[in-house]
């Protein structure tokens, strides 16, 4: 882009610094916030663990030509009273921004003393369920939220209605997709059973995306000729687009998915809009 210099007007900013602020937060305590310089971060100590911090920054806002606080970071603080010790009792506790970190870490805690019976999963995908419905997730929270996902789904749980539970497992691991924040132009989060991958293409250079999944026992040479009998069996493969509406396109698309072994599932083809999905099985 050329833009001539007779185009171009320079203009200061006289800016203020963010003021003192009170932030009340219910799990985690009060903080006071001195008054700050403009493009600065300041730090005061958590109520609960003294030694660490809590951070807030003061930005600039170019469109309003005046500086403002962002939300605190307390992720370093703990909670000013202990969570329960089962799954159960977590059924009464609110979800907020403020204390989200600190619940998923102790679900994850609890999970392998957990019967994981039908009350109990309904608890975890409830809490889970709170959390994606944030406006943002920090990379840190999804890959906790993911990784309490992935203990579940490798367990062997024969309750009628793991099915259903399943189903909003999934739906959550892709809405999640579209809340997370992240600097880069892509961020993945890997589990044993679950593979987030969120992209964010420079419409300059973006010509495609292609994905490949490879398993293998570390214990074995890479290079042994019976790691070709190897195979990944998966029953869900998705991709989809944030906002988007596909249409009016002026040669259809076709998206081929296949088993190199047959599936047990029956299906067979799904459209939506212009773009044709083949599942091969």
């Amino acid at each position: 882009m050329y833009v001539k210099p007779e185009d171009v007007a320079v203009k200061s900013i006289a800016l203020v610094g963010c003021q003192e602020s009170f932030f009340l937060m219910r799990y985690k305590g009060n903080y006071s916030w001195p008054v700050t310089s403009p493009a600065s971060k300041t730090e005061v100590s958590c109520r609960k663990n003294l030694l660490q911090s809590a951070q807030r920054s003061c930005e600039i806002s170019i469109e309003l030509e005046q500086a403002f606080w962002k939300k605190p970071n307390v992720a370093k603080c703990k909670l000013l009273e202990k969570l329960p010790n089962n799954i159960l009792d977590l059924q009464d506790i609110k979800l907020t921004e403020e204390n989200a970190q600190d619940v998923v870490q102790h679900i994850l805690y609890l999970l392998p003393d957990a019967t994981l019976h039908a009350e109990e999963l309904e608890i975890i995908a409830s809490k889970i369920s709170d959390i994606v419905a944030f406006a943002d997730l920090s990379v840190t929270l999804a890959e906790s939220v993911l990784s309490i996902l992935d203990y579940i789904l490798l367990q062997e749980i024969e309750d009628e209605n793991f099915g259903k539970i399943t189903n909003s497992i999934l739906k959550m691991t892709e809405e999640m997709g579209y809340k997370v924040t992240y600097t880069e132009r892509n961020m993945s989060v890997i589990t044993t059973s679950l593979a987030l991958l969120v992209l964010c293409p420079d419409p300059s250079l973006f010509r495609g995306l292609a994905f490949g999944i490879a398993s293998y026992n570390r214990s074995v040479d890479l290079k042994d000729d019976n790691l070709t009998l190897e195979r990944l069996n998966t029953y869900v493969v998705s991709a989809s687009i944030e906002n988007a509406s596909i249409q009016n396109l002026n040669e259809p698309v076709t998206v081929t998915l296949h088993h190199i072994d047959q599936n047990r599932m029956d299906w067979v083809v799904g459209i939506h809009r212009d773009v044709k999905w083949n599942i091969q099985i």
